[in-house]
C-alpha cells in the first residue's frame, strides 16, 4: 500500500477511534446521571406511588446499560501501521505527528476524558500530499451516533411517561434539564438538536405524526408544530440529517 494509501486508512481509523471513545464517554455520563434522576423519584412521589416510578426507572437504567457496550481500543494496529509507513518511506515528520497523536489519545482515553475529533487529521493533511475531504466523515459519524441517540430517547421516553402523574413541576423541570445537559454531549459528535418546536411544518426534517385543533394550541400558528415526539438530530458542519424529528403540527 502506498503512502496516502496508508494515511488514508489511518484517518479513518482515527476517526471511528475517536468516536467510539466519545461513544464510550457519552455512555459513561448516562449512566452518572441515573443517580441523581433515581434521587429526584424517590422524594417526588408519596409512598404509595413511589414503587411504581422507581421500578419504571429501573427499565431506563435497563435500557441504558444494553447500550454501555463499545469495542476495545486496538492499538496494535497503529504501532503495525507505523510499521509499514517506514518501509513505505514516508517522512520523519509523519511519522512524528502519528506517533505523538497516538500517544496523545492514549493519555486521553486513560483520563476519560474526549480527543478532538478533526484537528489531527487536518494537521497531517497540512504534513501530506492527502486530501481530508475525501474520508467518508458523515457515514462514520452517523455510524456511531446512533447509540447515544438512542440513549437520549430512552431518558425521553421515561421522562414523558412522568408528565401526566403527581410528580411536581419543579422536578419534571430538573429531569428536563438533565436530559438537556446530555443532548449537548452529543456536540462532540458534531450532531446537534433540530430546533422544529413551534416552527412550520418541513418535510427535509420532519415526520408529522398527527395533528390538532388549534384550540388546544391557541399559541401556536396553524401548520407548525405543537408538540415533539421524537427529536430530530442533524449533523451541524454539513447540515445532513441524521434522523427527522417526529411531531405533531396545528390544523
Amino acid at each position: 500500500m502506498t503512502v496516502n494509501g496508508l494515511l488514508q486508512q489511518y484517518s479513518e481509523w482515527v476517526l471511528e477511534d475517536r468516536l467510539r471513545h466519545a461513544t464510550m464517554v457519552f455512555c459513561g455520563y448516562a449512566k452518572d446521571m441515573l443517580e441523581p434522576i433515581e434521587q429526584l423519584l424517590t422524594y417526588s412521589f408519596r409512598e404509595q406511588e413511589r414503587q411504581t416510578w422507581l421500578d419504571a426507572f429501573q427499565t431506563l437504567r435497563t435500557n441504558v446499560a444494553k447500550l454501555d457496550h463499545v469495542a476495545d481500543y486496538d492499538d496494535e494496529k497503529y504501532v503495525h501501521l507505523i510499521k509499514q509507513l517506514r518501509q513505505e518511506g514516508a517522512s520523519l515528520r509523519i511519522l512524528n505527528h502519528i506517533q505523538r497523536e497516538h500517544q496523545r489519545f492514549l493519555d486521553v482515553m486513560t483520563k476519560e476524558l474526549l480527543a478532538p475529533l478533526y484537528e489531527p487529521l487536518e494537521r497531517l493533511a497540512s504534513l501530506a500530499d492527502f486530501d481530508f475531504e475525501e474520508l467518508q466523515a458523515i457515514e462514520v459519524i452517523r455510524r456511531f451516533s446512533y447509540k447515544p441517540i438512542e440513549i437520549i430517547d430512552q431518558f425521553d421516553y421515561f421522562s414523558e411517561s412522568l408528565s401526566g402523574t403527581s410528580i411536581k413541576a419543579a422536578t419534571l423541570a430538573q429531569l428536563t434539564l438533565l436530559i438537556a445537559q446530555l443532548i449537548e454531549q452529543l456536540a462532540h459528535f458534531n450532531v446537534y438538536e433540530l430546533d422544529v418546536l413551534h416552527k412550520e411544518l418541513d418535510g427535509e426534517y420532519m415526520v408529522s405524526i398527527g395533528a390538532m385543533p388549534c384550540s388546544l394550541a391557541p399559541d401556536v400558528a396553524r401548520h407548525h408544530v405543537c408538540k415533539v415526539f421524537e427529536r430530530g438530530f442533524y449533523i451541524k458542519e454539513t447540515n445532513d440529517v441524521l434522523r427527522e424529528a417526529k411531531v405533531m403540527t396545528v390544523m
